[in-house]
């Protein structure tokens, strides 16, 4: 009977759902009030869709656990969205049971039937169909599932195997300009998961095979196989428009855009976020339109010169880069216009763009050595606080002098403005290393709640002592809470929500098979069969 009315309200909610996304919002004039209602009232549309999506997500995870626990077959009439659903159900049935040989043959038999299935998809703010939504995120959840089992039944080349499956998978194409891929939460699950297995297998191990430089040494090599896939797929990805710009011509010649365009373009009544997302939802190009529609008694020079000074497609290129970037960027344009005064005047923007293509030069940076980052946040989690020092030298070795080199380049470009920018100064100062401090001050986080419920202080002193290198160096602009404050009230509110009986479990919150321990030799035998 569970199983009947879960069917019949997935039914219901892909109704609802096709009617919500039925609703037409009616389009804007080029005026900023008008753009910012019309994309308030969009948000408000796209916020119940997510919703709905939501719901109709937890009710096939919760059918699916039906299944895998009754071992009921798939329902004669699957709807298109849902129609991988039989093989999942099988897969966590597999991984409950621990049988690590029946796992690996049914998530093959399972890769089998989705070799055709795209696994990008176009999200909803950009035009993506919310069916086709679903059904993507339906299957990226198989692959979280399995992502996070896998490992903790020992079966790291299968692991390995599951993501070189999804990066091929998101080689299918899918029609529309904006796709998003989730490559990368799965492969935080899976190589997180393989961590954690080594690092807490590590603990029965006898000396001195468990000594903190035998760990490390395990941990590097993990990280080298499973960072060639993490290589391929970060060449792939685009972190900012600002990429897109590889030309040292180009980059000037947006520059010079923006120098002779954006007085009267960029006033502080047209830079607001809501004003700048909705001019990129509708499209540059419309509100230009719109603009030399409504426009006729005001002297805007790039309306005077639009196809006779400049072309009109690369006038639509340049204004979607820099909308973009701001939209990206907001924190930053904030820190900009509450630093410098040169900030009034919209034909100085090119100042702040300089300094965000470094930082897009520096997160491209971050982001090429996140499986480091991963790894160090599983070791402080797991208590394993001397092979992460060991950890943390090693990444500092291996990262100082690409990090150098950024920051000679931001003292360039201070010094020749005469602006300094704290949001983008902290943290390329900081480097890699200061997130992996603010990894080991959360860490401190619920020890020292779990203490205080005793009594007791030891835990608390720790994390204080680890506090002090934040508390006595400021960082940011002040206009936000800094990066790992913020993180520090996250950390706090997981443990809450975690420990509080009368909280709302989490979303999303997949089954977990028990955690297999290995021998060295097997950890050995796994890591040799990686590619």
């Amino acid at each position: 009977d569970w199983r009947h009315r879960a069917e019949r309200r997935i039914q219901d909610i892909l109704q609802l759902l096709d009617e919500v996304h039925a609703q037409t919002i009616p389009e804007p004039s080029a005026d900023p009030d008008a753009v910012s209602e019309y994309e308030r009232r969009r948000q408000i549309q796209e916020g119940l869709l997510q919703q709905i999506l939501t719901a109709a997500q937890e009710t096939v995870l919760a059918l699916r656990s039906l299944r895998a626990a009754s071992d009921l077959t798939s329902p004669q009439q699957v709807q298109n969205e849902l129609r991988y659903e039989g093989e999942a159900a099988a897969c966590e049935r597999e991984c409950l049971r621990v049988e690590p040989l029946i796992v690996s043959a049914q998530m093959e038999q399972w890769l089998t039937s989705i070799r055709d299935a795209p696994l990008l998809y176009v999200p909803l703010e950009a035009g993506g169909e919310p069916r086709a939504l679903l059904a993507a995120r339906s299957l990226l959840l198989t692959f979280r599932m399995l992502a996070e089992n896998l490992p903790r039944l020992g079966l790291l080349q299968a692991t390995y195997r599951l993501l070189a499956s999804a990066m091929e998978l998101e080689t299918r194409p899918v029609s529309g300009a904006r796709r998003v891929t989730e490559f990368d939460r799965l492969f935080q699950a899976a190589f997180q998961g393989a961590v954690r297995t080594i690092v807490r297998s590590a603990t029965v191990w006898f000396p001195p095979l468990n000594l903190p430089e035998n760990v490390l040494h395990l941990l590097q090599a993990l990280a080298n196989c499973f960072g060639k896939l993490w290589q391929q797929h970060s060449q792939s990805v685009r972190l900012s428009i600002l990429e897109t710009i590889h030309d040292p011509n180009e980059w000037h010649e947006l520059l010079r855009f923006i120098r002779r365009y954006g007085r009267d373009l960029f006033h502080p009544k047209f830079l607001t976020l809501a004003n700048i997302r909705g001019i990129l939802h509708r499209g540059v190009a419309q509100w230009l339109e719109s603009l030399r529609q409504e426009s006729a008694q005001e002297s805007i020079t790039l309306l005077e010169e639009l196809d006779d000074g400049i072309p009109r497609d690369k006038a639509i290129r340049f204004l979607e880069i820099i909308l973009h970037a701001l939209a990206d960027n907001f924190e930053e344009f904030k820190d900009y216009n509450a630093t410098t005064a040169q900030s009034d005047y919209g034909e100085n923007l090119h100042l702040l763009m300089e300094f965000l293509k470094l930082k897009v030069e520096f997160d491209r940076f971050i982001w090429q050595y996140r499986p480091l980052s991963l790894a160090h946040e599983v070791l402080v989690r797991e208590r394993s606080l001397r092979t992460a020092k060991l950890w943390r030298r090693w990444v500092e070795q291996r990262t100082q002098y690409r990090l150098t080199g950024l920051r000679q380049r931001l003292a360039d470009l201070e010094r020749r403005y005469g602006l300094r920018l704290i949001s983008i100064s902290d943290r390329i100062q900081g480097g890699l290393i200061q997130g992996l401090q603010e990894d080991y001050v959360c860490a401190l986080v619920e020890p020292a709640m779990l203490e205080a419920g005793r009594g007791t202080g030891e835990a608390a002193a720790h994390l204080r002592a680890a506090l002090e290198p934040f508390l006595e160096a400021p960082s940011g602009s002040g206009l936000d809470m800094p990066n790992w404050l913020r993180r520090l009230e996250a950390e706090v509110r997981r443990v809450l929500a975690e420990r509080a009986p009368w909280v709302v479990m989490p979303l999303e919150r997949l089954p977990e098979a028990p955690q297999q321990l290995l021998s060295w030799e097997q950890v050995q035998q796994e890591l040799q069969r990686l590619p």
